[in-house]
């Protein structure tokens, strides 16, 4: 049975507070760690010793948990403890078995009495940490750091074959990974279905679990592709925020994943997606070098990601006005399309479903001013009916497509009213950043319709926001 948890007046920011004063005070008068510990348990009302000694040594749980995990591994006894478990035995809800008392005591450094545990661990035949009594530590660097990992200067072979061997057989129990893959697709079905700051809210808690696992079991491919999937995710949903540097930082990171998992496909992906966040950032010329680089270090073996990154190229080559450049890498895309199977067409998050071609051939008709167009624009926006995102790009082409042919007036009823149909939070930034664009071309055909364009703009609840911030 669970104990009940302790109960204080002090939360969970003020204890840190606490802490932080005590350890600058411990290291101006010297105080040995003991003292500190205990004057943190005292002064931060903290429930368990346990928890007095992680924020004595200015530690986080996920620090405390990751050194657990370690020592586990490097003592031949692996565990996976978490965060839910570890807030529970700092908070006195839980009690913590033998097993644990050990590996805490080697990760602090200390004896189990002085943690608050009732009884020693079961004796220890290999210490990674070096434990030295309490007043023998150097009390200053003690400050900045929990405990000292050591290794005697020579060891036989067999110990070091056995280290080294260690993490090559430790490997994320396939339930787990199940688990994985199944949470991760949760996250990917989402899109869409709810704004991207909620979503990320959500991809935050399991994003930090997966970044702990991918690196403890570097070498597991699969795992690896759980965090290549993640991070590319959280990647678009910054690029649909508008955020260039968070969603390039994270889609680098997931490229760095898809590479460890060796899985061309998601490295494809992912620079098709950097090529859209440069696309999308008014740079098509760094869409297509994005694009030209995939192809010389990744290949042309055929998959989604290459149709997309394909077409996206033949967009940006519209985009700058090069028309025959534009249309023979559509046809490219075209192609392509047929090559690809057809579980990874019908992704519609990772994958390239057909419907897709007929956005991307609106998308370069209107920009080179085809007069086939209109007819692309329609087929694109019945296929996208429900989805507002891509509904609405598909309509702001089509006003650059009347802007271009001189009916400015046109132009801005269509993006106008396009935008009107959204809902508030429909209302991303990507879309306002695309629509005032598009708005200051608009002016300078016909400066009077990009006013009222503007002004009508400015009367839509989350648009007004997003203007106040350029």
């Amino acid at each position: 049975m669970s104990r009940p948890a302790y109960r204080s007046g002090v939360d969970s920011r003020k204890r840190a507070r606490i802490a932080d004063d005590l350890r600058t005070h411990a290291a101006e008068q010297d105080w040995t760690r003991w003292e500190l510990v205990q004057a943190v348990h005292v002064k931060a009302e903290t429930p368990t010793l346990l928890m007095a000694w992680r924020l004595a040594c200015g530690h986080t749980q996920r620090h405390v948990i990751d050194g657990l995990r370690l020592i586990g591994d490097d003592t031949g006894t692996p565990c996976s403890p978490n965060i839910s478990q570890l807030s529970r035995w700092e908070a006195g809800a839980d009690g913590v078995g033998p097993f644990y008392r050990r590996l805490f005591a080697l990760f602090y450094g200390t004896s189990p009495a002085s943690l608050g545990f009732p009884a020693p661990p079961p004796p220890i035949t290999s210490d990674p940490i070096t434990c030295k009594g309490d007043d023998d530590v150097d009390r200053r660097s003690f400050l900045g750091l929990a405990a000292t990992t050591t290794a005697p200067a020579v060891l036989p072979l067999g110990e070091i074959r056995q280290r080294l061997e260690s993490p090559l057989k430790r490997l994320l129990p396939t339930a787990d990974l199940a688990y994985w893959t199944d949470t991760t697709d949760r996250h990917i079905t989402a899109y869409g279905t709810c704004t991207p700051a909620d979503l990320l809210v959500r991809l935050s808690e399991d994003l930090d679990e997966v970044s702990a696992l991918a690196n403890r079991y570097s070498h597991q491919r699969d795992l690896q592709m759980v965090a290549a999937r993640l991070c590319g995710l959280t990647g678009a949903l910054h690029t649909d925020l508008n955020d260039e540097a968070e969603a390039r930082t994270w889609l680098t990171i997931a490229g760095g994943y898809a590479r460890l998992a060796e899985d061309a496909p998601m490295r494809t992906w992912v620079a098709m997606a950097q090529a859209m966040l440069a696309y999308y950032g008014h740079r098509p010329d760094e869409s297509i070098q994005i694009a030209e680089k995939a192809r010389r270090d990744i290949g042309d073996s055929a998959s989604a990601g290459l149709v997309q990154l394909t077409g996206l190229t033949a967009r940006a080559h519209a985009r700058l006005g090069d028309h025959d450049a534009a249309r023979q890498t559509l046809a490219g895309a075209t192609t392509l399309f047929s090559s690809v199977p057809a579980e990874e067409a019908s992704d519609g998050f990772f994958g390239f479903p057909e419907i897709q071609l007929s956005m991307y051939e609106s998308s370069v008709l209107s920009h080179i001013g085809d007069a086939a167009a209109w007819n692309a624009q329609t087929s694109a926006l019945d296929a996208y009916a429900g989805d507002p995102l891509s509904y609405t790009l598909i309509s702001l082409d089509r006003a650059r497509w009347q802007l271009q042919r001189g009916k400015a007036e046109d132009a801005a009823l269509t993006a106008t009213t396009a935008l009107e149909d959204l809902r508030p939070a429909e209302r991303l930034p990507l879309i306002v950043d695309q629509a005032v664009v598009l708005g200051d071309d608009i002016a300078v055909e016909s400066p009077q319709a990009g006013n009222t364009y503007k002004e009508n703009l400015e009367k839509l609840p989350g648009v007004k926001t997003e203007l106040a911030k350029r």
